[in-house]
């Protein structure tokens, strides 16, 4: 029906076609990869502003941290007769829980917040731990505080391996 000259030429324009598909198609790829990759970059950036304002803890809550630390190093720290202390660590250790919540859940970048506030952390959570089972058994609630016990135990085995290497 076509002559072999026309047939040629319908094989050849079909190729071509087909070629300009395959191109397009590695084109879109290679556009929907750097949309990606703008994506992922954009979105980390997010959340490390995110985990930057979260870690700058509330003033009141860092005083009370110090003040806890300072106190317990100079043997001073009597949660019976201070009831504002008592106050001041549930807020500290209330915020503190929202956070952990956050760095658990992958809200918050757990290396930055580490960095920021891991030691301090630590410390105020070890010398706040039987304050923290007391209120448990008080408030008959199990689960009080339980993103920070699992935050805490997370960055003690991080800090203990960092300290190994």
């Amino acid at each position: 029906m076509y002559s072999e000259f026309t047939q040629v030429l319908l094989n050849l324009m079909s190729l071509v076609v087909s070629s300009l598909a395959g191109v397009a198609t590695v084109y879109l790829a290679i556009q929907i990869s750097y949309i990606r990759r703008i994506y992922l970059r954009e979105a980390q950036a997010t959340k490390m502003e995110r985990t930057l304002q979260a870690v700058q803890l509330p003033p009141s809550v860092t005083k009370t941290m110090d003040e806890v630390v300072h106190l317990h190093a100079k043997g001073k720290l009597n949660l019976e007769v201070d009831s504002s202390l008592v106050a001041s660590i549930r807020e500290a250790l209330d915020c503190l829980e929202t956070l952990a919540t956050g760095i658990l859940a992958d809200v918050y970048d757990e290396n930055i917040a580490y960095s920021r506030l891991g030691d301090s952390f630590i410390r105020f959570y070890d010398i706040s731990r039987r304050f923290i089972y007391e209120s448990r058994s008080n408030y008959s609630s199990a689960s009080l505080y339980v993103q920070l016990d699992q935050l805490e135990r997370r960055w003690v085995s991080r800090e203990r391996y960092s300290n190994k290497a």
